[in-house]
């Protein structure tokens, strides 16, 4: 898939997440809402891994125009070290979101040890986790458990 805003495209890039050590599609979707959260994420653009849920940082230097994205992911696809895992910051089990409410039609995440409620962006900067993938992903939360083997 290819999404494009304001002649800006990006596409769906397949990765091997460090973390997970599992091959993953990262979304056109996901990719441009890192782009547009990059203001309250440092100037990250943070995407979440569909597998395991860690955030995890595109390059600083990628660029946001067709030719010259594509170019980039096919000379980086073969760097290991090209999209890392955002440090936790918390590692207790506290990090891990413990639910969400819609304010103002945005949704906003709780984590563990509780806290203000925070956007996805901030979450995913503080955390290291993409709080909307983990809620997906727990059962006691309304999410699918994954099924192994």
């Amino acid at each position: 898939m290819i999404v494009v805003i304001h002649e800006v495209r990006f596409m769906d890039i397949i990765i091997l997440v460090p973390c997970c050590d599992q091959e993953v599609t990262i979304t056109a979707r996901d990719i441009l809402r890192g782009v547009l959260h990059r203001k309250e994420t440092n100037d990250k653009v943070l995407v979440g891994c569909p597998n395991c849920s860690t955030a995890l940082a595109m390059d600083q230097q990628m660029p946001t125009d067709t030719p010259l994205f594509e170019k980039w992911v096919k000379d980086n696809s073969e760097d290991e070290n090209w999209l890392p895992c955002v440090p936790f910051l918390d590692e207790r089990i506290g990090a891990e979101p413990n639910g969400s409410d819609v304010v103002g039609g945005k949704t906003l995440y709780r984590s563990g040890e509780g806290g203000p409620l925070m956007t996805r962006s901030a979450y995913m900067v503080q955390f290291g986790i993409d709080p909307e993938k983990a809620l997906a992903k727990n059962p006691s939360m309304g999410g699918k458990p994954k099924n192994l083997g």
